[in-house]
């Protein structure tokens, strides 16, 4: 069985490759016109991984595209919500960010929810990691 897309929208593509034992959101340069379209979506792309079996996979939450959204005080508190509620419903969980500057800010977030993420620069470290459970000894993470 091959990688299934389930979600492809202008802001985000979620996959599953079952055989990979791999889940994959990727976040969209096309930013939400408001919050509540962005909690829906992202729910709503949870909901159907969990149903399609993601639980049982990594999740690697790729952020590279992602536009920046420091423009609503709330938005960053709803997104953090959303995924540290549902984080836990995978085997490992991985974010990819694309400057050291994102990665810092997604580790302040981890830190401030008690809840600290392994945060990654590098893609096939995140795959990596997801794959094993072991953390790369190079630099690129944290």
């Amino acid at each position: 069985m091959a990688t299934r897309t389930l979600v492809a929208t202008k802001h985000l593509i979620v996959t599953i490759d079952p055989e990979r034992a791999l889940s994959t959101f990727t976040r969209l340069e096309t930013p939400f016109a408001t919050t509540e379209e962005m909690v829906q979506a992202v729910q709503s792309a949870f909901s159907l991984l969990k149903q399609s079996g993601g639980a049982s996979c990594g999740m690697l939450l790729d952020l590279r595209r992602a536009p920046g959204r420091n423009d609503d005080p709330g938005f960053e508190a709803r997104v953090t919500a959303l995924f540290t509620k549902n984080r836990d419903a995978f085997l490992r969980f991985a974010v990819v960010v694309g400057t050291a500057s994102g990665r810092l800010h997604v580790q302040r977030i981890g830190r401030q929810l008690h809840a600290p993420g392994d945060v990654f620069l590098v893609e096939a470290e995140a795959l990596a990691f997801l794959r094993t459970g072991e953390m790369p000894t190079r630099g690129n993470r944290r």
